[in-house]
């Protein structure tokens, strides 16, 4: 075996530069491998799943693979003549199996899902979330198996160069070098190479870095002059595979429990504020790795001057300094809505700034002692092999998950499971001790700490809060975060309105669920003959709801959260008892995993409104995805996907209807809603090919939907056809042709949509709004050829009109609201309202906000009732509005002379009477 280093006779601690080639390449190491897992996780979601229980297989098959790589090579690497020589071996597998992985991995996309069918994407079975860390464990074996024994390898080598140095020193130094690089591996990644390259040549990328690693490595070695062969300097006691007394074993063991623990705790509390995504993930990791390399580096300074005679007792006193952080998270975790708060309407960049400050809150602390108490654990084996001990402790961590996010925190909450973490590294402070007097002083230690915790620990951890005036019905914290159920007095109706909140950010309802209603119904208007549909996203239920109005066989809902499912009944008002309808089918799934699993095809699938900024919401908007759809419909078929303009930027609206488009070359675009602040752009795709029969309107089918509940939503089927607003051609100039397309190998919207997230809701959904209604066009005749042909003429010119009045009537809305306020009414805005009357005077959002204005300004009704009057002279309404107005405030010979005029045009309506008689 390798021999100690020649730079002096007598073999000594290691000179401060000798090994600095050697921490490089692990350090390079360490940005190769955590840029493989962030890689192979999101590729991994697209077979698995993004619901938490994919998630959760993903990482622990791939702690699994670690831990056995760990155990299975200790051995033969304590054997071995050249350790380093083994660590470059290891490294170039694993880059060459990273290398290979995105196509391996996408491919098993597309075979995996339909193989395992529909069950084993179920959020809530056992079976699904073993099959998932079955899957990923298998899948990345051959890369894990090799990272798992890095760490190992690099020790042994080290020790053989300066076997006198202490285990702790050369373990930490390495440990903090590996996570060192895992911090740059992460932001590099997330923040450069995924967005700017995609998959493919990040995995290519991050291999470059294993490969100079190893180049790095060999280069090291061979300036240390290692001989091969030479007589290994263990104790003959020491032999390969020992893992140390059990007690050490066990203690290694409930550290990377406690560790990871932490994080699942933490990580899930303070999701409840945070945007979720996928840069909230990598600050949040980031923190927490860089937290323990300054653990490591600074125990691997300080280390030598624990002598034996102390090595339990500075156990016991980092377990105990553990404890007493993990009790400090909850504090930290509750300044952080103040943090965000007061960043809410800051840039980009200060958001970021102030997720990290917050990661930086909560983890830096516990974090820094982590990597002080891994160093020192397994410290004690570094003269004989950690592999071993490190197996256990990563074993502990693959067990972290399951333990705390799918027991502890639906059980009993974010603060039970802090509590139980901190319990945990009570229990390492009682293992600790080396005598029963000890164990005693430890014992009441502990127990002193646990009544403080109890006693000074806020009641609960739950930092969602409904807005204010806002009544709490129900909660529940759980794998998703926390769902709140609220409701208020709704104006104008007896009834409260209720509120479905999931965390800080994602509400649903709070009104008449108009939007909704008509995202529902218009699917289903269109396709006259469906009998089998699918809903992806269900939140309230209101837009599943409208299936009650069609003859419907079979719908299947499918819905990412458990606990939105179980809510539906609190909103049995606006979802008119879904719940209880027999023909719908619920199923706590991944969207996209489910359509791609699902042996069915269906005549209507309708797309909800996904955030696209949501980790994981941008597998949703892929070309894959839409593939799926595709294939999963009947020839007739027919696709709607909802986007919430006001959550997207124009530029990544694009990406989208591009990616649409490349699928379904038969498409149109509707408007959902007339509300510039939450509107919505439904893209209509059929299965048809591109040459087949356009999309068309059956009036009687219309009719007989409007009698049966349609009315909800549509008061005419020209209020369908006005709210058109793109034909293929349009979507295709807004899209901008030929460009980049949203892929899983490139998925450019989980990237680049977070930066709409964090910028102001209101100024991006006018911006959005805007850029669509641009490229507005009339809807083609195909749509209104099931009017009787002496009625097309009157009919095309009322739905033209209809069509006219939507633009101005929401660039009015945006105007009113991108004025200062309170009143007055801008004038542009007045102006347009107008204008929009003119165009339809029936359409029903430009009569209410003209009607509404003079009550917010009274000023503002002179210049209103007279030029609505002027372009509706005998529309009763307007005139008795405009009476209203002047017998309240308006002068009583102008009122006089409004109501004999009125009374002349409309003698049934209105009688002469004085002024001040009431309205």
């Amino acid at each position: 075996m390798a021999a100690a280093s020649s730079t002096s006779d007598r073999p000594g601690p290691a000179p401060p530069e000798a090994d600095h080639p050697l921490l490089f390449a692990f350090a390079l190491s360490g940005v190769a491998g955590l840029g493989y897992e962030i890689l192979w996780t999101r590729l991994l979601a697209l077979s698995l799943g993004s619901e938490i229980l994919g998630v959760l297989g993903v990482i622990t098959g791939f702690f699994a693979g670690l831990a056995l790589g760990a155990w299975r090579l200790q051995g033969r690497i304590a054997r071995s003549r050249d350790p380093l020589r083994l660590f470059i071996r290891l490294e170039l597998t694993g880059a060459l199996w990273a290398a290979l992985s995105p196509l391996l991995l996408h491919r098993l996309a597309a075979i995996l899902p339909p193989l395992l069918g529909p069950a084993a994407g179920n959020n809530d079975t056992f079976p699904a979330l073993a099959l998932s860390i079955a899957v990923a464990a298998l899948t990345l074996l051959p890369a894990t198996l090799c990272m798992g024994a890095t760490l190992p390898a690099l020790v042994e080598a080290r020790r053989r160069q300066f076997p006198a140095e202490a285990g702790s020193r050369s373990l930490g130094r390495l440990y903090a070098a590996n996570t060192a690089g895992a911090v740059v591996g992460v932001w590099g990644s997330v923040y450069l190479l995924l967005p700017l390259t995609g998959m493919v040549w990040s995995a290519l990328l991050l291999a470059t870095g294993g490969l100079l690693a190893a180049l790095l490595a060999r280069s090291w070695g061979d300036q240390r002059h290692q001989a091969a062969g030479a007589a290994d300097p263990r104790p003959a006691s020491a032999l390969p595979g020992h893992s140390g007394p059990p007690r050490l074993a066990l203690l290694v063991f409930l550290a990377g429990l406690a560790g990871l623990g932490l994080e699942v705790v933490c990580v899930q509390t303070i999701a409840q504020v945070t945007r979720g995504t996928i840069y909230t993930f990598a600050n949040t990791l980031a923190i927490y790795l860089l937290g323990t390399t300054a653990g490591a580096w600074g125990w691997s300074r300080f280390s030598p001057r624990w002598s034996a005679a102390v090595a339990a007792p500075a156990t016991a006193t980092l377990s105990w300094l553990l404890a007493v952080a993990t009790l400090l998270c909850a504090f930290a975790m509750q300044a952080a809505p103040a943090v965000f708060s007061a960043t809410a309407d800051a840039s980009y960049a200060l958001q970021l700034l102030a997720e990290i400050a917050v990661a930086a809150l909560v983890f830096l602390p516990p974090t820094l002692l982590m990597g002080a108490l891994f160093t020192h654990l397994l410290g004690f084996r570094a003269a004989t092999g950690i592999g071993h001990l490190l197996a256990l402790n990563t074993a502990g961590a693959a067990l972290a998950p399951f333990l705390f996010g799918l027991w502890a925190i639906p059980a009993f909450g974010y603060r039970a499971a802090l509590l139980l973490v901190a319990g945990l590294y009570a229990l390492l402070l009682l293992l600790s001790a080396p005598s029963v007097a000890a164990g005693g002083r430890r014992g009441a230690l502990t127990a002193i700490t646990a009544v403080l915790a109890l006693t000074l620990l806020p009641a609960n951890l739950r930092l969602a809060q409904l807005p204010p005036g806002w009544t709490l019905l129900r909660q529940h914290e759980g794998l998703y975060g926390t769902v709140l159920i609220g409701e208020k007095p709704l104006r104008g109706s007896n009834a409260p309105t209720r509120r479905l909140q999931v965390n800080q950010y994602f509400r649903m309802g709070g009104g008449y669920s108009y939007g909704e209603h008509r995202m529902g119904h218009l699917p289903l208007l269109l396709a006259p003959n469906a009998k089998r549909a699918l809903f992806l996203g269900i939140g309230t239920g209101a837009t599943l709801s409208a299936c009650r109005s069609y003859p419907l066989e079979r719908v299947d809902a499918v819905e990412l959260v458990p606990e939105v499912i179980g809510a539906l009944p609190f909103f049995a008002e606006i979802n008119h008892q879904i719940a209880g309808d027999r023909r719908i089918h619920f199923h706590a799934a991944d969207a996209r995993r489910f359509v791609a699993a699902s042996a069915d095809s269906f005549d209507v699938i309708v797309g909800d409104l996904f955030h696209p900024a949501r980790d994981g919401a941008g597998n949703l908007y892929s070309l894959e995805h839409f593939q799926a759809i595709r294939e999963h419909l009947t020839a007739a078929g027919l696709f709607v996907q909802w986007l919430p303009l006001h959550q997207f930027d124009p530029q990544n609206l694009a990406t989208v209807v591009r990616t649409f488009l490349a699928v379904f070359p038969q498409a149109d675009a509707f408007l959902g809603v007339y509300n510039p602040q939450t509107s919505a752009l439904g893209l209509v795709g059929r299965a048809a090919p591109g040459d087949g029969a356009p999309l068309s309107l059956d009036l009687d089918w219309f009719g007989m939907a409007l009698r049966q509940g349609a009315g909800e939503a549509f008061l005419s089927a020209v209020d369908l056809l006005g709210a058109y607003c793109m034909d293929r051609e349009a979507l295709a100039a807004f899209a901008g042709g030929a460009g980049a397309l949203n892929t899983d190998l490139h998925p450019r919207i989980l990237f680049d949509a977070p930066r709409s997230a964090y910028l102001n809701s209101a100024t991006l959904a006018h911006r959005t709004l805007k850029a669509v209604l641009e490229h507005r066009t009339r809807c083609p005749d195909s749509l209104l050829r099931a009017a009787a042909p002496a009625q097309r003429p009157a009919f095309r010119a009322a739905v033209d009109a209809w069509w006219q009045a939507v633009d101005p009537y929401l660039r009015g809305d945006i105007a009113l609201a991108e004025a200062p306020q309170p009143p007055p009414v801008p004038e542009p805005a007045i102006a347009l309202y107008l204008r929009a009357y003119a165009e339809c005077p029936s359409f029903p959002a430009a009569r209410g906000r003209l009607f509404e204005l003079p009550w917010v300004d009274r000023e503002c009704a002179s210049g209103i009732y007279p030029k609505m009057l002027a372009i509706t002279p005998d529309e009763p309404r307007v005139w008795q509005e405009y009476l209203k107005y002047l017998d309240a405030a308006g002068p009583p010979e102008r009122f006089q002379q409004v109501l004999e005029q009125a009374a002349e045009r409309f003698p049934s309506l209105f009688r002469t009477r004085r002024p001040g008689a009431g309205g």
